[in-house]
């Protein structure tokens, strides 16, 4: 429904548990020590800073998992839902998937599935999501 701060976006983006890292990008972590379950990052292609983020709108957002790093796959893209659904809320936006069309829960569902796929698909051929192999395949 329009640009919104920055300011309001990382205060929303922080109350969901994601943290603005110096990659440019906010991360969702499960714990300190892991990779990201998640990614949000300018749909801009500029990077998030703390300044540029107290002086500057933002249009727009994208929400990413990279399937292989992340070890509970189904989880984190449920949470990755749940944080995007708070985020729109929360910003009066509108949840949208690359192609700009609105992003409905039957879309959200065949998305889930396709998921399950991939990481059936990937554990048939002996590659666990999130394992040291995975992080060296899809490196």
């Amino acid at each position: 429904a329009g640009a919104f701060t920055g300011t309001k976006l990382r205060g929303l983006a922080e109350a969901q548990g994601l943290t603005l890292s110096s990659t440019g990008r906010f991360n969702y972590l499960e714990n300190a020590n892991s990779q990201p379950s998640f990614v949000m990052f300018n749909r801009d292609d500029h990077l998030f800073s703390a300044d540029m983020l107290r002086s500057s709108v933002v249009k727009g957002v994208t929400f990413q998992m990279d399937i292989p790093h992340v070890q509970q796959c189904a989880e984190a893209f449920n949470r990755m839902v749940q944080v995007a659904r708070q985020m729109e809320f929360g910003l009066n936006a509108v949840l949208v998937d690359d192609n700009n069309k609105v992003l409905s829960d039957i879309k959200i569902e065949k998305i889930r599935q396709l998921l399950n796929v991939i990481q059936a698909t990937m554990l048939v051929r002996g590659i666990v999501p999130g394992s040291d192999s995975a992080l060296r395949l899809f490196s």
